[in-house]
């Protein structure tokens, strides 16, 4: 089924931004997508697609697969706010691989781009997808939760965490490891977006956080994450 709509979406000669639900067609799959588009959007906030054998396909097929699957529950793309790109040429599609061994030393500003674990964070978008073209020889696990699905059931069973939660805390920088910032650790960016701040968990945030006289909220969301 995924292999014939990749066929038949090659055969119109598009440019891949064409890729869309009408281009690269999944009869039943679609529906089962559809689905779990609601459940998404709904539902628990998130979910996980196994079964899709990378290896039997070219680096662009895989390409074209991610964005043909992504059109079932998602129909529009956004570009990454990528200030090393610009004039429209930011990315849409970019890769999390280990470029530590190949890459200058210090032009690497994230953990995404290392081998070194990451830590709890929000990452920005209304929908974020990935997709596991090598899994890691070793590690590798990730937990997922949904922004949203967290701050439902916090407004449902803990409304006075909303409140403290949105308050400025200490946080620690991405790099840096230093201290270098005050802010809420949730802030609604959009009416369809929430962003969980907290970008590092260092010894110095927790300390601080346990000092906070309302470190145990968030202690109560970082527990909620790792459940999910």
């Amino acid at each position: 089924m995924i292999r014939n709509a990749d066929w038949r979406f090659a055969a119109l000669d598009l440019l891949l931004g064409h890729i869309n639900s009408d281009t690269f067609p999944l009869s039943s799959t679609g529906a089962l997508l559809r689905q779990q588009s609601k459940e998404l959007h709904l539902g628990r906030g998130f979910f996980v697609l196994r079964g899709l054998r990378v290896d039997a396909y070219s680096r662009e097929d895989n390409i074209i697969i991610y964005a043909g699957v992504s059109a079932y529950v998602g129909d529009v793309r956004g570009r990454q706010q990528d200030q090393r790109h610009t004039n429209g040429t930011s990315l849409v599609l970019s890769h999390i691989k280990d470029l530590s061994n190949t890459a200058e030393k210090g032009s690497i500003g994230a953990p995404s781009n290392t081998n070194d674990k990451q830590v709890f964070h929000t990452d920005s978008g209304d929908i974020v997808s990935l997709m596991c073209l090598h899994p890691a020889f070793r590690g590798g696990e990730s937990k997922i939760s949904s922004s949203w699905k967290v701050y439902n059931i916090l407004a449902k069973e803990r409304p006075d965490l909303i409140h403290t939660l949105s308050e400025d805390w200490v946080v620690d920088g991405q790099v840096s490891r230093i201290l270098t910032d005050v802010k809420p650790l949730m802030i609604s960016v959009s009416m369809t977006r929430l962003i969980l701040t907290p970008s590092d968990h260092s010894s110095t945030t927790r300390r601080l956080l346990r000092q906070h006289p309302s470190a145990s909220s968030y202690n109560t969301l970082a527990d909620t994450s790792q459940a999910s």
